[in-house]
C-alpha cells in the first residue's frame, strides 16, 4: 500500500520505474534478484537491505478515488530485511518484484510501477533467523548510505 519505488542496497538505490520502465502488464513484473555482494554490512556487522516510497505524503494520494480500497494514509517508511552479524550464507540474495495495477483490478498504481515483494532469501539451515521491520527512520539512519539512483540492473533467480 505505501508504493515502494526505492531499494536501498550496498552503494546504490535501484527505482522500480528504472527498473520496469515499460511494464503496464496486470501481473507481476518479473522478480529481479540482488547478491550479497550488492547488499549492505552495516557499521555493527549486520546485513540490510531496505525500501521506501519516493512519495513525500504518500497519505495524499488515493488510488481508487471515494474509496478507502488500497489507501495508505501514513507517512512514509523504510520497510527492511536484516541478518545479524556472522549469520548469512554467500548464496544470501534479496528479490523484488513490481506492480503496475492492483491486484484484481484495471487500476493503475498512482505513479508507476511499485514494488510488491521484497524479500530476503538463502538456503535453509537449522536456526536460520531473518529480521523484518517497518520504521519511520530512514535507511540513512538504519546504516545504508545513501545510494545514487542507477540504471537499474539485476538478475532473473534462478530455479
Amino acid at each position: 500500500m505505501a508504493r515502494t519505488r526505492l531499494l536501498w542496497l550496498k552503494e546504490e538505490t535501484i527505482n522500480s520505474l528504472r527498473l520496469y520502465p515499460d511494464y503496464t502488464g496486470p501481473h507481476f513484473a518479473n522478480s529481479m534478484a540482488y547478491p550479497l555482494k550488492r547488499l549492505t554490512v552495516t557499521n555493527g556487522g549486520e546485513l540490510l537491505a531496505a525500501v521506501t516510497t519516493d512519495e513525500r505524503r504518500p497519505a495524499d494520494v488515493h488510488p481508487f478515488p471515494g474509496s478507502d480500497s488500497w489507501y495508505y494514509g501514513g507517512f512514509p517508511v523504510t520497510q527492511f530485511w536484516k541478518k545479524a552479524k556472522g549469520t548469512w550464507r554467500d548464496d544470501l540474495q534479496v528479490l523484488v518484484n513490481g506492480r503496475y495495477r492492483y491486484w484484481g483490478t484495471q487500476q493503475a498504481v498512482p505513479g508507476g510501477v511499485a514494488f510488491e515483494n521484497f524479500e530476503m532469501r538463502e538456503r535453509f539451515y537449522s536456526g536460520q533467523q531473518f529480521i523484518f521491520g517497518i520504521t519511520r527512520r530512514t535507511p540513512g539512519e538504519l546504516g545504508l548510505r545513501p545510494g545514487t539512483s542507477r540504471p537499474a540492473t539485476g538478475s532473473r533467480p534462478g530455479p
